[in-house]
């Protein structure tokens, strides 16, 4: 069990790298607590336990009808695509077919934009550079409305209606957050939609520590 909880945490330690510590980002992580750092012997702790065990089956399952002596299979989407849907089954209680398309493109563009996070360009230093960078800029925005419009309609929007009839309900984080929309003055639709992007990338960082562990390993 605390194997999938360290895995949590490491990837809520990741989001803190680019929080600025303000009383907003305070309430995200009072609100997040619970959900990402549970405790042993909670019902979240369970849950996230075993969905770690259900995913990492799934994977086993897709390595075993795809690897073959003969073929060559990328390792790493699909490495990624795990961790992408064992977040998206413990937050949004949703997981998604490794052959979806939408759900591969989003796995992809949280990727390329993590990847870009970790370059470092001149403009990050330099914000009056930023007319000889806007190709680039729009590269990434490119991916952060692609990852936007997957979360709206395969999350947020199916979840609306069940808080219409259920309002106390809290099975997730995702409920958590839009059930913070009525409660906290301070967080807007665009707020609790960043933090699920936010939280959600993290996958990102965990798969790449994954498969870099697996580079090494079998080097």
């Amino acid at each position: 069990m605390k194997k999938f909880k360290l895995i949590f945490l490491s990837f809520s330690l990741t989001a803190l790298a680019l929080c600025d510590w303000s009383a907003l980002q305070q309430k995200r992580r009072n609100l997040a607590r619970k959900h990402c750092s549970p405790r042993d012997n909670t019902d979240f702790f369970q849950k996230m336990n075993d969905v770690g065990c259900s995913e990492v089956q799934e994977f086993i399952n897709r390595m075993r009808k795809t690897v073959t002596v003969e073929s060559e299979v990328h390792l790493k989407p699909l490495i990624m695509e795990t961790c992408a849907n064992l977040f998206m089954l413990y937050m949004c209680s949703t997981r998604f077919d490794y052959d979806n398309v939408e759900f591969k493109n989003m796995t992809r563009d949280f990727d390329e934009i993590f990847w870009e996070i970790n370059q470092g360009y001149a403009v990050d230093f330099l914000p009056w550079l930023s007319p000889f960078y806007q190709s680039h800029m729009q590269k990434i925005e490119s991916w952060a409305q692609n990852i936007r419009k997957f979360i709206l309609k395969q999350v947020i929007n199916t979840r609306v209606e069940k808080l219409k009839s259920q309002a106390e309900a809290e099975d997730d984080f995702t409920d958590a957050l839009l059930r913070s929309l009525a409660t906290e003055d301070k967080f807007t639709s665009d707020t609790i939609i960043y933090m699920l992007e936010d939280f959600l990338g993290g996958h990102s960082a965990v798969g790449k520590l994954k498969f870099q562990y697996f580079c090494l390993k079998n080097q």
